[in-house]
């Protein structure tokens, strides 16, 4: 019986020890100084849309894009426009978006798009952008949609949350500095 204490003994030390750290952190996050968020109207969007014949629907969509509450000024919007054989990206130019046209009748979908539309901005390096939002052409978004992606991602930054999938396009696109030029 004097074995078996001295067993548990020695467990209940061990698992004191492993655990002993984590009360260090409490007394820490008392007295560790808030660091206030950045303003809200200070950061920069790129709206990625991938559209394949949505005519009918992607001026809906910027529209709402423009209507948002937030600085019209700090957000573009970039279409790629995938194979389309109708007049989706003449649309979405006429809306004020900047438009990449895609023809690659092997490699279809959002994926090859997205990707498209990324190298083709990377290549341009004409303007930064603090986060990029993904969205289908036959969405429209409610007026405060941007606001809360970007408390999203001032939060995720902060704690340093990232996909690791994100990190690593991150690393090979150098999205940092990611730029395009939006026309007029």
């Amino acid at each position: 019986m004097h074995t078996v204490e001295i067993i548990n003994f020695a467990i209940m030390c061990l698992f004191f020890v492993c655990y002993m750290y984590q009360f260090l952190y409490i007394p820490i996050s008392w007295f560790a100084a808030k660091k206030p968020a950045p303003p809200a109207g200070a950061h920069r969007f790129a709206v990625l849309i991938a559209a394949r014949n949505e005519q009918e629907v992607i001026g809906n969509l910027i529209d709402s894009i423009k209507a948002q509450d937030y600085p019209e000024k700090l957000i573009k919007i970039f279409v790629v426009a995938d194979n389309c054989t109708d007049a989706t990206a003449r649309v979405a130019r006429s809306r004020g978006a900047a438009v990449f046209e895609r023809r690659d009748p092997e490699r279809r979908g959002k994926g090859y798009a997205l990707d498209y539309l990324l190298r083709e901005m990377k290549l341009l390096h004409q303007e930064y952008f603090d986060g990029y939002i993904v969205l289908d052409a036959d969405n429209v978004l409610a007026r405060r949609l941007r606001r809360a992606h970007e408390r999203d991602l001032l939060r995720r930054v902060r704690h340093r949350h990232m996909l690791p999938q994100f990190k690593k396009l991150r690393r090979q696109l150098d999205l940092r500095r990611v730029r395009a030029v939006v026309p007029a």
